[in-house]
């Protein structure tokens, strides 16, 4: 066995944790529409509260209370929704062997691209299940745990293994809804390295079985290069794709299963790692040690015109006339160019300030299916964190 019990009156020496979060966001043109006034406020806050615990014998673990209370005024009428919930609850076993955490924890596995804590919500994310992580290689079986939308009905496992030639990953999705059971495999594989002054991360990933009545098969990619000019700067050029669209029979739009979006496909949240072509042009520039500057500019088109521009939620995009999907396939793959910028001041040790703004450009596709009426939608947040 690799695990077993601990001795009897081991030391403990517990930790108190607390996280203070206020985020003020307001987003203009909501349906990319120049005639309706569509905006909406969001004033959202979440603490923290709780302690991480250690004994001997390798024994450790943790707990968090949230609560998250989120505020949005949209079209002059205000609606407060609130979350009170255990975010962590979990046991840890460390052994030369390994680490086996069970309970309540957050599970971020490999890139986050797939399986991550999507941090940015407001309630974040968390999962119920156990994991056991060696130097080369994990496993891992969760359901969700604190989250919204909460998806009780599906279910994950899987590992991955680091080798010299990446990270490979496999994991199988269950989950049981109104159109039938959904019974995916996906196997991805990451690599990052450097090719001299030049920085260079790669990642590939198929899925295969059934979604409903479907076969489903799918593929989805990502490419990027990085170069340092300084020790301060960072430039980058990134290509993204999926894979979209469905016939009678077959399946194709890629499932991005429970990632951190927000973090990859621009801050506006209005893209997801399905049905997608990006490329991105961006520069990362620290200003001393607290204070950094992230600007970056993306293009989007459709894989498949007939299917779906898909948000950071996993669900189509809305316009005036409802979600944004064409199935003829009349309107395009232009979908549109989003610019970003970002400020990040870390005033204490424990403190963090931090402000952001983007335009998104609507496309020839968006222009279409608002049946011409569109126009640029504007986003914009300021938040203050406190953490120790």
């Amino acid at each position: 066995m690799l695990f077993f019990g601990v001795a009897q009156g081991p030391a403990m020496d517990i930790q108190p944790t607390f996280d203070w979060r206020m985020r003020y966001e307001t987003r203009e043109n909501r349906l990319f529409s120049a005639a309706l006034a569509d905006d909406r406020d969001d004033l959202l806050s979440r603490i923290r509260i709780g302690f991480n615990v250690k004994w001997q014998d390798g024994l450790s673990g943790g707990f968090q209370y949230q609560f998250a209370n989120s505020r949005l005024t949209a079209n002059g009428v205000s609606t407060a929704t609130t979350n009170s919930d255990v975010t962590l609850a979990f046991l840890k076993f460390t052994r030369p062997s390994g680490t086996l955490t069970l309970g309540r924890q957050r599970i971020n596995v490999g890139t986050e691209r797939l399986i991550g804590s999507v941090e940015w919500g407001n309630v974040g994310r968390t999962y119920d299940g156990a994991r056991f992580e060696a130097r080369q290689w994990e496993l891992f079986a969760f359901r969700f745990g604190a989250a919204l939308p909460l998806q009780p009905r599906q279910s994950f496992f899987g590992g991955l293994y680091r080798w010299q030639g990446g990270t490979t990953l496999a994991v199988h999705k269950r989950d049981k809804t109104a159109a039938g059971l959904t019974s995916i495999g996906t196997i991805s594989h990451s690599w990052q390295g450097k090719l001299g002054p030049v920085e260079v991360d790669v990642e590939g990933a198929m899925q295969f079985g059934k979604s409903g009545s479907r076969d489903h098969l799918a593929w989805a990619w990502h490419s990027g290069v990085a170069y340092r000019p300084d020790k301060a700067t960072r430039i980058y050029v990134e290509a993204n794709a999926a894979s979209g669209g469905r016939s009678a029979n077959k399946e194709r739009l890629f499932d991005n299963l429970v990632p951190t979006n927000h973090k990859f496909y621009g801050q506006m949240d209005l893209q997801s790692w399905r049905n997608m072509n990006e490329l991105v042009i961006g520069v990362d520039r620290n200003f001393g040690p607290n204070l950094t500057l992230n600007v970056s500019w993306r293009r989007f088109w459709l894989r498949d015109p007939r299917d779906a521009w898909y948000a950071a939620n996993g669900n189509p995009n809305v316009g005036v006339n409802g979600p944004l999907i064409d199935p003829t396939g009349a309107a395009g793959r232009d979908v549109g160019s989003e610019i970003d910028f970002q400020i990040i001041y870390r005033f204490h040790r424990n403190g963090t300030l931090s402000g952001g703004f983007s335009v998104f450009n609507p496309g020839s596709f968006v222009r279409t299916l608002n049946g011409g009426d569109v126009a640029n939608q504007r986003w914009g947040y300021a938040a203050l964190q406190f953490r120790f």
